[in-house]
């Protein structure tokens, strides 16, 4: 494999060699797995309600965490249109998935589209990490907290799910407030999914009070906990500590994203596709996002062989070995095209190299539209 990082994959020309089934959209096969995980969720919920014990309570509580994780991730699917080709049945599987568990799904779509455009690039793409100039810009005590919560991520990976319904609330109140930024339909169903979100919190709250505090641990935080460590397993790992791009790159981002997205791959003899609604093929996924998740594993064969041909090199591992890996983030994104450990840039401050003269460092790096718990700790 060639590491000239300018080849590119052709995805015109992979396109007319695939078959035309693998882009045709389900009708309705994804609603029905999203009714299905509804109701599996209320059935493991009224056993949580009637359990007596905790030994009954555990397993009930972490089979439901599956299931939020696994709803999440329809919703993920209805923000590329893919769930079904009908638009109608499209936008309401997003909000009986999603939204159903709190996290308005037009605001996901709004947040992740901006990932989809962006991939790799400094300062804009969603799921970013820090940068360099964003970490020498910081003072020392801060510099020394971010690095420790990037480096002990996994620590907060169970607030995964908070963080998330934060942010996607954050970008549905933008979509309320700013109303002529968006298009009717996203104004539509963004009070829709902000409505089923208020109402299933507040049947939450009803839930706690009724069934008492033990219940609503097994029942609603340890669910949700559960969740968040699976999300983040599942949508940080894709592209965590790979190489950004360069500012002349980024002008390619749609292009040359591969440089900065892995697929993730189960045992076969393990289910977690389903549940994670395919969104591990990332690699997949970005070259075609409006394929549906079901046919992405289809799809990986053809990509490989186009990938060979054209001497581009892809990164496929598996899901629970970069979990493992990526759950402490010891990089800082450069303006280079490349990774800098934390540990190699604050040796650099401590001999006295101005932050300017800091390899990867540009000054045009800026945020946007990025919002996670470093915001929380006022580290950014």
């Amino acid at each position: 494999m060639t590491a000239n990082r300018a080849v590119t994959l052709d995805r015109a020309a992979l396109r007319r060699q695939m078959p035309d089934d693998l882009f045709e959209l389900p009708l309705f096969a994804t609603l029905c797995k999203a009714l299905l995980l509804i109701a599996v969720s209320a059935a493991l919920l009224w056993g949580v309600a009637a359990a007596a014990s905790i030994l009954a309570l555990a397993p009930l509580g972490a089979a439901l965490g599956v299931t939020v994780f696994a709803l999440a991730a329809i919703g993920h699917e209805s923000g590329h249109l893919t769930a079904s080709r009908n638009r109608f049945v499209n936008d309401l599987v997003g909000a009986l998935t999603m939204s159903l568990v709190f996290m308005p799904a037009r605001g996901w779509k709004v947040y992740h589209d901006v990932h989809h455009r962006h991939t790799g690039v400094l300062g804009i793409d969603t799921d970013a990490q820090y940068t360099v100039a964003q970490y020498v810009s910081l003072s020392p005590g801060k510099r020394r907290a971010m690095r420790w919560v990037c480096e002990n991520e996994f620590l907060f990976w169970p607030l995964g799910a908070l963080i998330i319904a934060g942010i996607n609330w954050s970008y549905s109140l933008d979509i309320a407030l700013r109303p002529e930024a968006y298009a009717r339909r996203v104004r539509v169903w963004n009070r829709v999914d902000m409505v089923v979100a208020s109402a299933a919190f507040a049947g939450a709250v009803a839930f706690a009070i009724h069934v008492g505090p033990i219940a609503f641990l097994f029942g609603l935080a340890l669910p949700y906990a559960i969740g968040g460590v699976i999300g983040a397993a599942t949508f940080t790992t894709n592209h965590r500590n790979l190489p950004p791009l360069t500012r002349e790159e980024s002008a390619r981002a749609t292009r040359l994203f591969h440089l900065n997205t892995r697929t993730l791959t189960f045992p076969r003899w393990f289910p977690g596709a389903y549940f994670t609604s395919y969104v591990p093929w990332q690699i997949e996924h970005h070259l075609f996002p409006t394929i549906a998740g079901a046919k992405l594993a289809r799809v990986s064969p053809w990509v490989r062989r186009h990938a060979e041909e054209r001497g581009v090199a892809l990164e496929y591992v598996n899901y629970f070995r970069c979990a493992k890996d990526v759950s402490r983030t010891r990089f800082a994104w450069g303006a280079d095209g490349r990774l800098h450990a934390f540990a190699d840039i604050d040796r650099l401050l401590a001999a006295g190299v101005e932050p300017q003269r800091m390899p990867g460092y540009e000054k045009e790096t800026s945020v946007v539209g990025r919002r996670d718990l470093r915001d929380l700790f006022g580290l950014r």
